[in-house]
């Protein structure tokens, strides 16, 4: 395998010999994203990892779509059943006004744990 003969050259000893000790050593690339300026339109909004996905370096994942999820049922419970189109569009600003700040930390703060 060419990554197992390519480690010795490439990283360091430590690395290395776990590379060439693993039977079927494989690269599993992880693509990064900035996170969202809007994650709102009208009366649609997306939540998880469908409006901000981000790395598993910080295990954020599912913790911020139980977020997103708490933070769109409480603004969208604050304008009523019966709020309307207009009413719901404002609560859904509101979800992503809530949200915005802290999915840029956690997105950020994941790339960061990734980089390390």
């Amino acid at each position: 395998n060419k990554m197992k003969e390519d480690a010795m050259k490439t990283w360091s000893p430590a690395f290395a010999s776990l590379v060439v000790a693993t039977e079927s050593p494989f690269i599993n690339l992880i693509y990064d994203r900035d996170p969202p300026s809007q994650f709102v339109w009208g009366n649609v909004a997306l939540i998880g990892d469908a409006s901000h996905a981000t790395t598993p370096h910080a295990l954020r994942g599912t913790v911020m779509a139980i977020k997103d999820a708490a933070a769109i049922g409480s603004c969208l419970g604050s304008v009523g059943v019966r709020g309307g189109r207009e009413k719901w569009s404002h609560a859904l600003q509101m979800y992503q006004s809530q949200r915005a700040p802290h999915v840029k930390r956690d997105v950020n703060h994941a790339r960061f744990l990734g980089q390390l």
